[in-house]
């Protein structure tokens, strides 16, 4: 969705399913979660998230989301930061 500023505004992960299917996205960057374990079956989020040029997941843990993007980048763990 777009504001009348023409702003672009965080959509839904049907949305994003969507916008993957029709081709209007072609990169992804999933910052931290699961989408891919969470979505619901039948959104069948996986095969639209493969269909992405480029596909990166930001997370502590390399679980399904990670395995289905083309990147993972492994986010440090609260203790290994400082947070000066």
């Amino acid at each position: 969705p777009v504001t009348a500023l023409g702003e672009r505004q965080p959509g839904s992960l049907a949305d994003l399913t969507d916008a993957l299917n029709s081709k209007e996205a072609d990169a992804v960057i999933i910052l931290g979660g699961n989408p891919v374990y969470q979505a619901a079956g039948e959104l069948r989020f996986k095969e639209a998230l493969q269909q992405a040029r480029l596909s990166v997941h930001l997370s502590e843990y390399f679980d399904e989301t990670s395995n289905a993007c083309g990147w993972h980048l492994p986010a440090a763990h609260f203790l290994e930061s400082w947070g000066d």
